[in-house]
């Protein structure tokens, strides 16, 4: 709990985001319920599950959940149900995504890139923001190769990489993967022309 309430309390340090996205939250868990109350009871967040749910089985120890500054339900998950949340929020769509490993999961990981892919093509024309921990590290590995077939071929954008942001000369180390990124913020063009900053703060975690 008390390494949950650093970050939290650091992030707040540098801003008040209209939205939170966190990946392999267990809400049954005290650090989980710990944030949870914080978020909603002391910084005004609505929790927001995915795939439309209202609670969530103490079984599901690791979902992507949602705080946000606006009660919304999320939309139908397109990947892994409690891996993949997605709302509307004003005229984007964002999606926040906890993607397989391919070393270890390869059909799991694979079929998630293939929803990722499908969505993509449908939605790319919209503000589409897919953010979160895709387990992207290794070249050669099948999920480096369809998220360079999503960049490379469908058009889509890597953020970081775009708009150079903070410790970008570094943003390689960002990981305890083989000092590669496995965290990503892939956005449509439409999305990517409204992004003025991006920032890394994992220095303090």
């Amino acid at each position: 709990m008390l390494h949950g309430k650093k970050i939290l309390e650091k992030i707040f340090d540098k801003a008040h985001p209209e939205i939170i996205v966190l990946s392999e939250f267990d809400v049954h868990s005290p650090a989980g319920a710990y944030v949870i109350i914080y978020l909603c009871s002391e910084k005004g967040y609505y929790l927001v599950y995915p795939n439309e749910c209202e609670n969530i089985s103490k079984k599901c120890t690791s979902i992507v959940l949602m705080f946000i500054k606006r009660e919304i339900v999320s939309k139908k998950s397109s990947g892994l149900l409690l891996k993949w949340n997605e709302i509307l929020y004003n005229d984007y769509r964002i999606i926040g995504v906890h993607i397989p490993d391919s070393v270890y999961e390869k059909d799991r990981a694979i079929n998630y890139w293939e929803d990722v892919l499908i969505h993509y093509e449908k939605c790319k024309d919209e503000k589409v923001v897919y953010i979160g921990d895709m387990n992207v590290y290794t070249d050669g590995t099948p999920a480096k190769e369809k998220l360079n077939k999503l960049i490379e071929e469908k058009g889509a954008k890597d953020a970081w990489i775009e708009k150079k942001g903070t410790n970008y000369d570094i943003e390689k180390r960002y990981t305890f993967r083989y000092k590669t990124r496995i965290d990503y913020a892939i956005m449509s063009q439409t999305a990517l022309e409204n992004l003025n900053y991006i920032e890394n703060m994992q220095e303090f975690f």
